[in-house]
């Protein structure tokens, strides 16, 4: 069959297709869709982790203004998306996301809220805790003049982690090692 020229039935006309291959097209010049009619109301990102998220998910999505509100599945999101976007997090946030995080967060609000948490859980964590620290076995006990005391602090102490360019901070100091899935 000799598809140059076919439209599907009810498809408006679209001559950059009609050799059968588009032309004059490329991912960044293709404009995204309109948000969908949704049962929210559009919340745009407050913060700069909503607005990573945001475009990641509008990257993905291939939709343009995304509301923190919004549920990924119905914004057409599926599982492989949503692998994709659970990459990317772990790219951009260095942290190991598990995929089933985005099924139980599904708004951007909700997701960036549990990125935000487990940075923190990471940053609060005792030396002690951490992969190769002394205390391991087969390790030398530290020398307690070496270095200065510890004492537990409240995550209270520390504020709300908001700011993507924070999260990522706290993240690039830890040793590659020491970066593991923390589940909260």
């Amino acid at each position: 069959m000799n598809w140059d020229g076919f439209t599907p039935p009810g498809a408006p006309p679209d001559d950059r297709y009609a050799s059968g291959v588009a032309t004059g097209t490329d991912a960044a010049s293709v404009a995204h869709a309109a948000r969908p009619r949704l049962g929210t109301a559009y919340v745009a990102p407050r913060d700069d982790t909503e607005r990573a998220l945001a475009a990641i998910w509008s990257e993905l999505l291939g939709i343009g203004e995304l509301g923190v509100h919004d549920d990924f599945f119905e914004l057409g999101g599926h599982s492989l998306l949503a692998t994709q976007v659970a990459a990317r997090i772990r790219a951009m946030f260095h942290l190991d996301l598990q995929l089933r995080a985005l099924f139980e967060q599904p708004t951007i609000a909700a997701l960036a809220e549990h990125v935000a948490k487990a940075a923190l859980a990471r940053r609060l964590r005792a030396p002690a805790e951490r992969p190769g620290q002394a205390g391991a076995p087969g390790e030398a006990a530290p020398d307690p003049s070496a270095a200065p005391a510890r004492r537990g602090a409240s995550a209270s102490e520390f504020g709300e982690i908001s700011d993507a360019s924070e999260i990522s901070e706290i993240s690039d100091a830890a040793e590659p090692e020491e970066r593991e899935e923390i589940e909260l």
